[in-house]
């Protein structure tokens, strides 16, 4: 699966590759993760996502910030 994802192995280590991922990336494992996958998750892995730009702009965001803001202003008086 970490050979899959990945173009070139640029080092090896004990459990550890190191690779340029098709993304080109270099990371560990291709970014593979199981810590986020469910304990009966038996064999699965989070990949990263095909294409990233298309997962990225398909997310729903239902959170409102005002990033611009410092502070809180208070109105006093009356």
């Amino acid at each position: 699966m970490i050979l899959s994802e990945s173009t070139e192995v640029l080092r090896q280590h004990k459990d550890i590759l190191i690779v340029a991922h098709r993304l080109g990336f270099v990371m560990a494992n291709a970014g593979a993760d199981q810590s986020n996958v469910a304990p009966n998750g038996g064999d699965r892995v989070l990949l990263l996502p095909r294409d990233p730009d298309a997962s990225c702009a398909a997310l729903i965001n239902d959170s409102f910030g005002r990033a611009w803001r410092n502070g809180v202003a208070a109105r006093t008086g009356h």
